[in-house]
């Protein structure tokens, strides 16, 4: 940081000389830089304009083949939807004491499907909750549609996510076949989440 213009000794001080070192320090406090911080400043996230970190949480759900080759393709590397929703994947939330957390965005990628009158349809729940209100039909995947992805998210999904949540809830995701048998493989669910920054 600068020094102030003016340096007093035993002389006279005028006024207008501490009035412009009031203004070299009030000038220097409106530049501070990273530069000026030092590491243990001890600054924390809720002194941030911007507090919040966004980060991809991918969890596989389904294998892309059950096959030994990865080369495989057809049916015989799908696997069999339960005609009921049959729970695939439990996992907890980890979240920092006194910080905030929320799940903003839900990407649901597949590989294949294969329908058997009905589609797979993939439902996550926080604890009993469903995400996004209602389960989501696989209705397009990689092989057949050159996409694959569906989306589950509310408009503006950054300023208002899908739900918050707190350490040690349980998140599921469970898979169905709508009452009927059809196929699938390579099935990849990734979580975006917003949280508050910590050390």
């Amino acid at each position: 940081m600068t020094i102030v213009t003016h340096s007093f000794g035993t002389g006279l001080i005028k006024s207008s000389e501490v009035n412009t070192n009031f203004n070299d320090l009030t000038s220097a406090l409106d530049s501070i830089t990273t530069t000026n911080l030092h590491e243990s400043a001890g600054i924390v996230s809720s002194q941030l304009a911007d507090k919040y970190g966004l980060s991809p949480w991918s969890i596989s759900v389904v294998p892309f083949s059950r096959d030994t080759t990865l080369s495989t393709t057809g049916t015989n590397a799908l696997y069999i939807c339960g005609t009921a929703d049959t729970e695939i994947i439990r996992t907890t939330t980890r979240v920092q004491s006194s910080k905030k957390a929320s799940i903003a965005f839900i990407e649901v990628y597949c590989v294949e499907k294969v329908a058997d009158t009905t589609d797979p349809k993939i439902t996550i729940k926080l604890d009993d909750i469903i995400l996004g209100g209602v389960g989501r039909v696989i209705t397009t995947d990689h092989v057949s549609d050159a996409s694959g992805f569906h989306y589950i998210y509310n408009s503006n999904p950054i300023s208002n996510p899908l739900i918050n949540f707190d350490n040690n809830q349980t998140l599921k995701v469970l898979i169905g076949g709508q009452g009927n048998s059809p196929k699938i493989r390579g099935v990849t669910v990734t979580l975006w989440i917003k949280e508050e920054l910590a050390s």
